[in-house]
């Protein structure tokens, strides 16, 4: 029998029952679980990792239905056009210009601000492909929006996506990103080889 987590009151909801029936038929159709627990507040940036395959998305997205939680997603606004822009509005995706990283953490920092709730899902590598180091911008939108970072693994060897710690951005990202390893390695990636 699947488990699933309680949505705390505070969370962001898609207002679809038929999407969550959906989500819940989608995810245990892959034979996905979830282990672990959504924080009780409005805002708060989800870091998924691994992230070496198309698959996390379509993962992270049966879930966020399922839960019948709204994880908001960024996309390069040249991809929010008609017919595709308003279903990506709906379901959480925030159109962003790419030209300087600065221009994007202002931008979602100031998304922060003026929302009740968010909760922007990010992979810290950026990238499907092999990464020495995550990049900054998740952890700076956090920091800058004065919001938590919420672990997420997913597991492709038990096929579990794994809520882990919440922690508040510190005063250094190079500190923050060893933690975060430290949590992430112990999940199997799609691709292991990009890992």
């Amino acid at each position: 029998m699947q488990y699933w987590p309680q949505l705390p009151a505070t969370a962001p909801r898609h207002q679809s029952d038929r999407a969550q029936r959906f989500g819940r038929w989608l995810l245990t159709k892959l034979g996905w679980t979830i282990k672990g627990e959504l924080p009780a507040v409005p805002k708060f940036v989800v870091a998924v990792a691994p992230h070496t395959s198309n698959w996390d998305f379509v993962v992270a997205m049966a879930a966020s239905l399922a839960l019948g939680v709204k994880i908001s997603f960024l996309g390069k606004h040249s991809i929010f056009v008609w017919p595709l822009r308003s279903w990506l509005l709906r379901w959480g995706g925030i159109p962003v210009r790419r030209d300087s990283a600065h221009g994007v953490v202002t931008q979602i920092v100031t998304e922060f601000q003026q929302q009740p709730q968010l909760i922007l899902g990010v992979a810290p590598e950026g990238t499907r492909r092999k990464v020495s180091q995550y990049r900054s911008g998740f952890w700076q939108i956090a920091k800058q929006a004065q919001v938590s970072i919420q672990l997420l693994g997913l597991d492709f060897a038990s096929k579990q996506l794994v809520f882990g710690p919440v922690m508040l951005p510190g005063e250094s990202f190079e500190q923050d990103c060893a933690q975060m390893r430290l949590f992430f390695q112990q999940m199997q990636a799609k691709n292991p080889e990009f890992a």
